[in-house]
């Protein structure tokens, strides 16, 4: 260190300034005091890392313990939908089926109840004589002609229509040629070829 000194430069060490007991020992806690010092930064510096390393730690710890926990709800969300999707379609196939199954089944009951009206129409017109038949729609035109004053052609081969519940269409004889009614099979009166006359159920289309 320089110093002036009578208008001289002095050059001096540190250490020659203190030349008493009380300065040497001034210097002596001074720097006790600055090691102290330094240590407890040192110390507090690395209980500061500590910390924030044991914060940071801790941070990951709860992050992946955060990220697992999601995994697992999400995997459980998903596990859910997939029962109630399976669920849902395994009722959808047994509706399906269901559905399936009677539709087939009226389809079948209307086929057996179209085979057994088939069947009867066919065994009860196949009954009527020729006469009988022929006394049957002559019954209908007489009827057409009291009641309307229409002429109603009697089929010379009279044939049953399906459309028509297995009965057989008259039509009038005037220029329209219209539909008059429809003879039908009836089971209740069953005719025979030792009875003269046959009853069937009548329907008749009103005129316009």
């Amino acid at each position: 260190m320089t110093r002036v000194v009578d208008d001289r430069y002095w050059t001096f060490r540190r250490e020659l300034w203190w030349t008493s007991r009380q300065s040497s020992r001034a210097q002596t806690e001074h720097e006790q005091m600055r090691q102290r010092q330094e240590k407890a930064k040192e110390a507090a510096e690395e209980r500061k890392k500590q910390q924030e390393a044991e914060a940071e730690l801790r941070r990951k710890k709860w992050e992946e313990e955060d990220r697992r926990r999601r995994a697992e709800e999400a995997a459980a969300r998903r596990k859910v939908q997939e029962e109630e999707r399976r669920v849902l379609m395994e009722k959808l196939l047994q509706h399906r089926a269901e559905e399936v199954a009677r539709r087939a089944r009226e389809q079948a009951e209307q086929e057996e109840k179209e085979r057994q009206a088939l069947e009867m129409a066919r065994a009860w017109w196949g009954r009527l004589s020729r006469e009988q038949m022929e006394e049957l729609f002559a019954a209908v035109a007489d009827r057409a002609w009291h009641e309307e004053q229409l002429r109603v052609e009697i089929p010379e081969k009279p044939s049953m229509a399906a459309h028509f519940a297995y009965g057989v269409p008259l039509y009038s004889r005037d220029r329209y040629h219209s539909l008059y009614g429809i003879a039908r099979p009836c089971p209740e009166s069953a005719p025979s070829h030792r009875s003269r006359r046959a009853t069937a159920s009548w329907s008749a289309t009103p005129r316009r």
